[in-house]
């Protein structure tokens, strides 16, 4: 699922038409990281590093338009329940 995540979201590929592919991804990663078995399949894939990507840079608010908002969320919420884990912090 990271791996899907990455790939669709990084700044060469995204597209607005994939905007609610991602929303699908995030809320599971959002259930998902509600446990620490969770949590360690997302560590050292760079989830943390693209999460914070797409909150960042402008490409991904200019592309995804509407649908940004939403997608921000969820990276807040995932990171947020990474945050417990302590080899997440």
């Amino acid at each position: 699922m990271i791996e899907s995540f990455i790939k669709h979201s990084e700044e060469k590929s995204i597209a607005k038409e994939e905007a609610q592919y991602l929303i699908y991804l995030l809320e599971g990663f959002v259930n998902l990281t509600f446990s620490d078995m969770g949590i360690e399949p997302l560590l050292g894939k760079n989830a943390i590093k693209q999460f914070t990507k797409l909150l960042d840079h402008a490409y991904a608010k200019t592309t995804l338009k509407e649908m940004y908002g939403k997608i921000a969320e969820l990276c807040l919420r995932v990171l947020g329940n990474m945050s417990i884990n302590q080899e997440g912090k």
